[in-house]
This record gives C-alpha cells, sequence and structure tokens, in this order.
C-alpha cells in the first residue's frame, strides 16, 4: 500500500506556509477514539511529579483511557508488584484551569493524597512510566510475536535486549522461543521477563526491542 506524505516549505522567519501545515496536522484523523467516559479502567499516564509547599504531590501526564474526576479514588503505580490507592484532591488542565475531570486524549496535573498514609512513597520512587489506574495489574513476563528487523548474527534464549511498549522502557531476558535461533527477518513466538521490576502492559500492546545495532517489533 502506498502511503503519500506531504513535505511542506515552511520559514520560521516570516511565517510562510505555516499555517498550512497547522491545519493539515489538526485535521489528521487520531490513531485512537478519544473522549470514552464509559471504560472500565481508565488509565493516566505519568510523566512528571513534584512537590508544592501547601498542596502536596502534583503529577502531570496524559489521560490514555477514561475519565478522571476529583474526589474520586484510584491505584498509583506499579511499585514493584504493588499499587497504592489515592484521591485526587483537585484537577488542572494544560492551561492551568481548575476543572472537574479529564478524559482521554486529555493532558493535565492531579493533586493527588495516599488513602492510608502508612503506604506514602518517597517522591523520587514515582517514575516517568508510572500510571492511575481504576484496576491495578502489572506482570514480570510476557508473550510477544515477534520479527527481527535486524541482527548481525543470532538470537537465541537468555538475550537480553531493552524493550519499549509505549511508556515502559525496561531490559528484559528472552526465556523461550519457539525456535532455537532466530536470525535477521526471522519472526518467533517468545517469552520476556522484565529484568528489573513488572510493569503494567496489556495484551496486543506493540513492542519494539533494541540492543546496539540489534533492532526487533512485536
Amino acid at each position: 500500500e502506498k502511503i503519500t506524505i506531504p513535505v511542506f516549505e515552511i520559514s520560521n522567519k516570516t511565517g510562510d506556509n505555516i499555517e498550512n501545515m497547522k491545519d493539515f496536522i489538526f485535521n489528521l484523523s487520531r490513531l485512537k477514539k478519544i473522549g470514552r467516559v464509559d471504560c472500565n479502567n481508565p488509565k493516566f499516564v505519568i510523566d512528571s511529579r513534584f512537590k508544592l509547599p501547601g498542596v502536596g504531590l502534583v503529577i502531570t501526564g496524559v489521560v490514555q483511557d477514561g475519565f478522571f474526576s476529583k474526589n474520586k479514588e484510584f491505584f498509583l503505580g506499579p511499585f514493584n508488584s504493588t499499587f497504592k490507592k489515592v484521591i485526587i484532591r483537585s484537577i488542572h488542565n494544560n492551561f492551568k484551569e481548575s476543572i472537574d475531570g479529564l478524559k482521554s486524549g486529555e493532558g493535565g496535573c492531579f493533586n493527588i493524597k495516599f488513602v492510608n498514609p502508612k503506604e506514602k512513597v518517597d517522591i523520587d520512587l514515582i517514575r516517568k512510566g508510572h500510571l492511575l489506574v481504576g484496576t491495578p495489574s502489572s506482570v514480570r513476563s510476557f508473550k510477544a510475536n515477534v520479527e527481527i528487523l535486524h541482527h548481525p548474527t543470532t538470537i537465541k534464549p537468555n538475550y537480553e535486549p531493552s524493550v519499549h511498549c509505549g511508556i515502559v522502557r525496561q531490559v528484559a531476558t528472552i526465556k523461550e522461543m519457539d525456535k532455537p535461533l532466530v536470525r535477521a527477518g526471522d519472526k518467533a513466538n517468545v517469552i520476556f521477563n522484565f529484568k528489573y521490576h513488572p510493569e503494567y502492559i496489556e495484551v496486543g500492546d506493540q513492542i519494539t526491542f533494541r540492543e546496539g545495532r540489534t533492532k526487533g517489533i512485536g
């Protein structure tokens, strides 16, 4: 299937053709439908966190699925294989406006508080890639159907590439394969095992993996 990719000649000095480029970008169809408020498992992807004097813990990011509203309880994590229950005290959008909720596709920040004070975690332990979710879940290993795009030799069990899956970035070990070895251009069913800690991923998620010149997808 042929894909037409437009090229815009623009000038940052005079502004020539910038409006045409903006119109094209804003009219692109979305890869994912946004605005669903009836999702059974809302997900907010965290990209940063900080503390404000007199306010407390604030997390920023984008709602991936569902709807988040004030005074509702959700789960923050994963911290190893556990999640901490928190409540949203206030919400601001990316225009610094106080609002009652954020829906799928929208970005903003939440002021949150741990429901159980004994379950508080240090702010340094909250990392990019953590989530706020309605139903907590995490996995240490997962199955994937992969294709090797490039590798100079062969890949066998115990190979350890860096796996990228949405917000997840972690080294994973190939524990099992349905073939004794694979080379560039080969496909295989493999079982990955995250090397350091469990992650939140879902069935059907797309992955890429790399190590040196090696690159693969699945």
